[in-house]
Formats: structure tokens, C-alpha cells, sequence
């Protein structure tokens, strides 16, 4: 290849550029053209197999969406059905994913929806597979934007607290003045924020003018616009790259012997900044007169819990005391849900056929979660003041 480029008299540093680009555009080639059919979504990554997500499952009124995703929607339907008092549940991706899935079955929201209405509450849900406490501060910012939020209910999960940041995807609502003031109030929120415009600068930064560019990138640049143009495979590109990152997980899992009883460490600065984001949603709802109801999500029973002991007490300790302080309320329900409830999974590494999920359960298990948020939030939230919709 070396030799034919010689042929054509290019620079010695072109022709670097080029042998790299036609060496990546090759690899490319190959990885797409052996995706198979099998759609992934980047919002199921976090999901295995034998589990199911449900989406927007009540009939002509959008109640539960990923919010990054489709957020609006959400938004859009409650002020179509003239939601006048929303109860706001964020979770991750146990909230609606149902393990081992049959036909007919669903997630406890449409359950929950109906009692709520019933004394006068809208519910809207807003999920995020591994949402941060951070990402949940952010979405419950731009949320109040859309909403006539009376109550908050957020998931707590200790691995979620492993988590920090916000994810490209997960920024939705930052460029909204009103989103960044809310959330500016704050020291975590002020640290979001730059590090959002931040990475935006760098991004802006990155996106030079043609002139600048070195061949390789004039030439990426053109080619990927006609293959977006013309190419059907070209497209189907994000699918290849969700299913390299998948066998790249499954095949880290088995060098390093990773398994789903494997024990998660408390990361300290990441787990700080999550809890300062719980406090500051916590702050900002009280000042509103929003009630905030926190829970500790169901955790499977009957086997070793994947955390360390006594980090999982602290984390269960710190959120309590967190809740007290500003007179909130918060249950634990990690053990609601029976061992009959879960299901299995298929294997996160190459050397076995089914493995422990330890957080994704069973259509059964939904609904008991349904009816414990559903007494939660009539507890907090008075009945004789709700306004029939």
C-alpha cells in the first residue's frame, strides 16, 4: 500500500494520513458488515438478556420515558391530559424492565397511575439505565420546567452512586437559561454546569474550519457525508458499534472474572458528589413546597448482596439521615420484592448460560413496588387537598 501511495507522489506525511484513515475505514467496513439484524439501543445497554423494557405503556397518554430520549413526549401528554398535580418517579432501568417478560405482562405504572389518579395525582416517570443522582438533579431541573411537580419519588440504588456526571446523552434541558439557574443555585449544580460547558467547548473547540483541516480530516469529513447520503450499511453503524461495546463487556467480564455477585466498591468522590446532588434536589423541593420520597430500590434476596457490607449500611445510613434532615421521607424496600419474584439472566461473559440479576425483576415484583410507592405517596401527599384532573 506504502509503495502505490509512493506511486502518486503524495507527501511523506500524507501518506501517513491516509494509510491511518484507510487502515480505519477498513475496520470499520468489516465490523458493520458482519452486524447481524438484532437492533441495540444505547437506552437498553445497561439491560441483559431475558429482560424486557416497556416504554410509554398507558394507552394514548405517554407516562414513562427515558428521558433523555423522549422526555418530551412525556411533558407533551401531561399538559394534554391536563395534569394539574404531578407525582415524578425517577428511576433506572429496574424501574421498566420486566425480567423473563411474558406476553400481557407490564410494569407496576399502569397500576400506579390509576390509583394516583383516582385522588386527582398525574404521574409522569422519567428513567435512565445507571442514572447518577447527578443525572437525576438534572432531569428533575428541566422536568420542573414542564410540570406542575407536587411530589418527587427517586430510586436509590447504591450502585447508581458509582456513576458521575452527566453522559452526552444524558444533557438534556442544559442549554435552557432556566435549567442552568436552578441548577446554579447549588455548589454540585455550579460544578455540573461547567463541567457540561466545559466539554461542550472542547467539542466546539475540536470543529475546525476546512482550512485547518489535516487531508485525513477533509477526507472523513467528505466521505462519511456521502456514505450518510447513500450507504444503507453506513447507517447501520451505531448498531456495529453497540454490539462491539457489548462483546467488549462480555469478553473484559471474562479476563477479569467479573460477575454480577461480584462485589461493587464504594467509589468515595463520586459517591460524594451524588449524595450533594441528592441534597441540593432536596433543598430545591422544599423551598418549592414539593414533597420528595425517596426508597431503597429492591435488592434480590437469598443470595450474598453484590456490595461491601458495610459500605452498603453507609449508603443506606447517609441517604436516611440526608431525608430526616430536610424532613423528607424515605423506605426501605430492598427487600420487598421475594426471591420467587426475580429471574435469571443470560451470561455476562462467555463462560456460563445463566447468571443472577440482581436488578431486574418479574412483572409480580413490579406490582409490589407499585403498591408500596402507591401508599408512600398517598401518605405524603394528602387526599382531601387533591384537585380531581
Amino acid at each position: 500500500m506504502d509503495s502505490y501511495l509512493e506511486s502518486v507522489s503524495l507527501p511523506r506525511a500524507w501518506r501517513r494520513e491516509a494509510i491511518a484513515m484507510i487502515a480505519g475505514l477498513t475496520i470499520a467496513a468489516v465490523v458493520i458488515a458482519h452486524a447481524d439484524d438484532q437492533e441495540v439501543r444505547f437506552d437498553q445497554a445497561a439491560l441483559l438478556p431475558h429482560s424486557s423494557l416497556i416504554l410509554g405503556e398507558s394507552p394514548g397518554s405517554t407516562v414513562l420515558c427515558g428521558w433523555s430520549i423522549d422526555s418530551s413526549k412525556c411533558f407533551e401528554d401531561a399538559s394534554n391530559r391536563g395534569a394539574k398535580r404531578t407525582v415524578l418517579w425517577f428511576g433506572n432501568s429496574q424501574v421498566p424492565t420486566v425480567n423473563e417478560h411474558k406476553a400481557g405482562q407490564t410494569t407496576g405504572v399502569p397500576a400506579l397511575r390509576a390509583r394516583l389518579a383516582a385522588k386527582g395525582l398525574d404521574l409522569t416517570v422519567l428513567v435512565e439505565p445507571n442514572a447518577s443522582l447527578q443525572e437525576h438533579f438534572v432531569a428533575y431541573a428541566h422536568a420542573r420546567q414542564s410540570l406542575p411537580v407536587t411530589a418527587v419519588v427517586v430510586s436509590l440504588v447504591f450502585d447508581d452512586t458509582r456513576e458521575t456526571g452527566l453522559r452526552e446523552h444524558s444533557s438534556e434541558g442544559m442549554a435552557e437559561p432556566d435549567v442552568i439557574a436552578r441548577l446554579s443555585r447549588h455548589a454540585i449544580g455550579k460544578r455540573i454546569v461547567e463541567r457540561y460547558r466545559a466539554a461542550a467547548a472542547a467539542e466546539e473547540a475540536a470543529k475546525k474550519p476546512p482550512s485547518e483541516q489535516t487531508l485525513q480530516e477533509r477526507s472523513e469529513a467528505a466521505l462519511t457525508g456521502w456514505l450518510t447520503e447513500h450507504s444503507a450499511v453506513w447507517k447501520a453503524r451505531e448498531q456495529a458499534n453497540g454490539k462491539l461495546g457489548l462483546a467488549l463487556h462480555v469478553t473484559r467480564n471474562t479476563i477479569f472474572g467479573i460477575k454480577p455477585e461480584s462485589k461493587r466498591r464504594l467509589i468515595e468522590a463520586r459517591y460524594r458528589d451524588n449524595l450533594e446532588a441528592l441534597e441540593a434536589m432536596l433543598i430545591d423541593a422544599k423551598e418549592d413546597g414539593i414533597k420528595v420520597l425517596g426508597y431503597i430500590a429492591p435488592l434480590r434476596p437469598g443470595v450474598e448482596v453484590p456490595y461491601i457490607d458495610h459500605e452498603y449500611a453507609r449508603f443506606k445510613s447517609d441517604v436516611g439521615s440526608l431525608f430526616e434532615r430536610h424532613g423528607a421521607l424515605v423506605e426501605n424496600l430492598e427487600n420487598l420484592v421475594p426471591k420467587a419474584d426475580w429471574g435469571d439472566t443470560a451470561s455476562t461473559t462467555a463462560n456460563k448460560d445463566r447468571e443472577i440479576d440482581f436488578m431486574h425483576f418479574m412483572a409480580p415484583g413490579h406490582q409490589r413496588v407499585a403498591a408500596a410507592l402507591g401508599d408512600l405517596v398517598l401518605r405524603s401527599v394528602p387526599v382531601d387537598v387533591a384537585v380531581k384532573l
